[in-house]
């Protein structure tokens, strides 16, 4: 997780997820929870610019399989080479974490906004021996929407499980600090 910071009370949270395992995608039967996607959400980062340093989505020279996503509290540049975010934006304040009580939700699900040839399903992480890492955090989710949004398998990585609930939760509830503070 990659914090910038600057003078202002905002903390803008990029993560990058640059590295794909190997071995991880099996079966593809679709299989959806679209609930947290009732209401559309943009696809393109003209249309989420609050996500993004002084409103400017990074520039991206157009590719196959890059896929640019909203969300009602971040946003995610997602691949559909290896079926996962290449990299997440999110903006957290104190605010915003603040109002970050939500119940955890309990249910991944595949985005429908992707292509089916282009998105992690849950059928991919049954037996892989990786657990499902969020890249924005659902601990940083601000609303019922924005929680459930944050288990969209776009939102996902594998990780070693120990990784994933030792360090990476670590650098979570650091990041949740730092905007605090």
């Amino acid at each position: 997780m990659l914090l910038m910071s600057t003078r202002q009370p905002l903390a803008l949270i990029i993560t990058l997820a640059l590295a794909s395992l190997p071995g991880v995608y099996r079966a593809r039967a679709p299989q959806f929870d679209s609930t947290a996607l009732l209401t559309p959400q943009p696809t393109s980062f003209a249309q989420c610019p609050q996500f993004f340093a002084n409103g400017q989505p990074p520039a991206l020279s157009p590719r196959p399989q890059l896929r640019e996503l909203c969300y009602e509290a971040f946003a995610v540049l997602h691949s559909g080479a290896t079926r996962t975010p290449v990299f997440v934006a999110q903006r957290l304040n104190r605010q915003s974490i603040e109002d970050a009580d939500e119940k955890r939700a309990k249910r991944f699900f595949a985005d429908a906004r992707l292509p089916s040839g282009e998105r992690a399903e849950l059928e991919d992480y049954k037996n892989s021996g990786y657990s499902r890492g969020h890249m924005a955090p659902a601990g940083h989710m601000p609303t019922p929407t924005a929680m459930a949004q944050s288990f969209s398998l776009a939102n996902v990585v594998p990780q070693d499980a120990q990784h994933n609930s030792g360090a990476w939760s670590k650098i979570e509830q650091n990041t949740r600090f730092r905007a605090l503070s």
